[in-house]
């Protein structure tokens, strides 16, 4: 990746993290990313405040 970019990976419908969203979160990891995860719920400010600040959201709707 050619800047530094922040990712947010947000989890919904009971999703979880399972080995293929792992293999994804590394990957982007060691390619420079910065990753945050949160699970969807009704505190969303700080979820609304990453996107704010340019993170890419990543919608996960099931475990993977």
């Amino acid at each position: 990746m050619s800047e530094k970019k922040t990712f947010v990976l947000i989890y919904v419908n009971d999703a979880q993290r399972g080995p293929l969203i792992e293999g994804m979160r590394n990957g982007l990891q060691q390619r420079g990313a910065e990753v945050a995860e949160v699970t969807l719920t009704d505190d969303y400010q700080g979820l609304l405040d990453q996107l704010a600040s340019g993170a890419v959201p990543l919608v996960i709707r099931q475990t993977m």
